[in-house]
């Protein structure tokens, strides 16, 4: 009778352990997932078909202007978006995917684009990797306390800069560029 008593503890050990190890692997699992949106195929693709790159070498864009509600505002914007042909690979970068927001005076619009951070130095990685979702938060406020006449490249970039700087304590952020940067109207 002691002996299937005993067995029945260790069958329940191995349960409690084994779900256990799956819990821990879901809770990874679920990390990368909302950390690395490309792997569920989400991303800079999200917004490929409104601003189409016509020339890397060159720099230029097209702007798909069917989708978008405002052309004139999205090929100013789009003009001024430089386009990166490689991260600067001295300096650490975070990438910050799928920020969506509304500007001040035009709530029917959205704002998409994704953002790399270029970092101070390596002590920052991980505490803004460990922000990231902070950090597009931050992002999202920041586009959405500008109207749209006041929305431009540079302006977006400083504040940007300045507003992420103060969020990541071991470090700041030394440079911001814009990915996939697009207006749409909203559905």
């Amino acid at each position: 009778m002691a002996s299937s008593s005993w067995l029945r503890k260790i069958k329940l050990a191995r349960i409690f352990w084994l779900l256990l190890a799956l819990g821990a692997l879901g809770v990874i699992f679920s990390f990368l997932i909302r950390n690395n949106p490309e792997l569920l195929g989400q991303g800079r693709n999200e917004t490929a078909s409104a601003v189409q790159e016509s020339d890397s070498s060159s720099g230029e864009r097209v702007v798909d202007s069917s989708r978008n509600a405002d052309s004139t505002t999205v090929e100013r914007l789009s003009a001024q978006a430089p386009v990166s042909t490689s991260p600067n690979k001295s300096k650490p970068v975070v990438e910050v995917p799928s920020v969506v927001a509304s500007p001040l005076d035009r709530p029917d619009l959205e704002v998409r684009f994704s953002v790399t951070l270029t970092l101070s130095g390596n002590q920052v990685l991980h505490e803004a990797l460990f922000k990231r979702d902070e950090l597009r938060v931050i992002v999202g406020e920041v586009v959405a306390s500008m109207p749209v006449s006041e929305l431009s490249i540079a302006k977006l970039r400083e504040s940007v800069r300045d507003r992420t700087s103060a969020l990541l304590q071991r470090g700041g952020v030394q440079n911001v560029m814009f990915n996939g940067f697009s207006i749409e109207s909203k559905k």
